[in-house]
C-alpha cells in the first residue's frame, strides 16, 4: 500500500512543477527581484563616519553641542594648520606662500583664515595689546625709529655698518641706540659664525625689536591658520583627500613634519576637530 504525501509534501512537489513549467519566467522575475533590492538598497543605505554621531543625539551634552554649533557655525569642522620656526620672518613667509596655495583652491580647501596675515588685525594689532606691552613696544620702536628710517631708505649692507660704525663712534649721539647696539653686534657675530660653519642661519629683526632671543633649537615663532573644508561623511576618510594634499604642499614648499629637523627652516603640523576625527577613523580602520 503506497503512502500519501503530507501536505507539506504534496505543495512541494506542485511549486516545483510549476518553476519547471515556467523557468523562464521565475529566472526573469528573480532579476526583476534581485534588480529591485539592489535599487533600493542603493537609495535607502548609507554610511556615516561623523564620529560625533557614535553618540545618542538626545544625551545633554550633545544638545548643547548642537546649539553651540548652531550659533557658532564659523567653529564647527576647522583644520588647524601650525607652522614654526626658530626666525619669525622665515615663519612668516612660510605662512604667505601656504596661503597663497590654499586659496587658489577654494572648492577643495573651503574658507581659508589667516589671523597673523589678517588686513584688518595688521591694521589694528596693536589695539589688542595690553597696556604694558604696549609701552614697551612703542619705547623701542621709538627708540629704533632713526636706526629703521635709514634701513628703509637703503636696506643694504653698507647702511647697516656704517649706522653700526656710528654708534660704535658715538655711543650716544649715533642714530643707533646704545641698548640696541650690542644685542645687534653679538647677534651679527653669532650669525656669521654660523654661516662660516655651514648653518643656513639668519638675523631676525623682529627678535631683536621685541628684545628676545631664541634659544639654541627653540621653535618660537609660529603662525596658526585655519581651514574649514569641505568633507564627505559618506567616505570612511572624509577629510583623506584634504590632509594627502596638505602633505604634498607641505613636502614642496620644503617643510618638515619631525621636531628638530634642522634641514627645514619651518615645521607644519595638523590639529583641530578634522584632523582629530580623521585619527580616530583610521584607529577604527585598525
Amino acid at each position: 500500500m503506497t503512502s500519501q504525501p503530507d501536505p507539506a509534501g504534496r505543495l512541494f512537489v506542485a511549486w516545483v512543477r510549476a518553476v519547471r513549467r515556467g523557468a523562464w519566467a521565475v529566472v526573469i522575475l528573480s532579476l526583476l527581484a534581485v534588480a529591485g533590492s539592489l535599487a533600493y538598497l542603493g537609495q535607502n543605505l548609507r554610511i556615516s563616519t561623523d564620529t560625533e554621531d557614535m553618540l545618542s543625539r538626545d544625551l545633554p551634552f550633545r544638545q548643547n553641542n548642537r546649539e553651540i554649533n548652531r550659533q557658532f557655525p564659523q567653529l564647527v569642522d576647522n583644520l588647524l594648520i601650525v607652522l614654526d620656526g626658530q626666525v619669525p620672518e622665515q615663519v612668516d613667509r612660510a605662512a604667505m606662500d601656504l596661503v597663497q596655495r590654499l586659496r587658489q583652491a577654494p572648492g577643495f580647501f573651503g574658507p581659508v583664515f589667516d589671523p597673523a596675515g589678517d588686513p584688518v588685525l595688521q591694521a589694528n594689532g596693536l589695539l589688542l595689546l595690553g597696556i604694558e606691552e604696549l609701552e614697551r613696544l612703542t619705547g623701542r620702536l621709538a627708540d629704533a625709529q632713526p636706526f629703521l628710517a635709514s634701513l628703509w631708505a637703503a636696506p643694504d649692507l653698507i647702511t647697516l655698518f656704517d649706522l653700526l660704525r656710528q654708534g660704535l663712534d658715538r655711543p650716544d649721539g649715533g642714530e643707533v641706540p646704545a641698548e640696541m647696539l650690542a644685542p645687534v653686534l653679538d647677534r651679527l657675530a653669532k650669525v656669521a659664525e654660523q654661516r662660516r660653519a655651514g648653518e643656513a642661519a639668519i638675523l631676525s629683526w623682529q627678535r631683536l625689536l621685541n628684545g628676545g632671543e631664541a634659544e639654541d633649537g627653540a621653535a618660537n615663532a609660529r603662525r596658526l591658520i585655519v581651514l574649514r573644508p569641505p568633507l564627505d561623511f559618506g567616505a570612511l576618510q572624509p577629510a583623506g583627500p584634504v590632509l594627502d594634499r596638505l602633505a604634498v604642499l607641505g613636502r614642496e614648499l620644503g617643510f618638515t613634519t619631525a621636531p628638530g629637523d634642522a634641514a627645514a627652516a619651518v615645521r607644519m603640523r595638523l590639529s583641530g576637530s578634522v584632523a582629530l576625527a580623521h585619527d580616530e577613523l583610521l584607529s577604527v580602520e585598525r
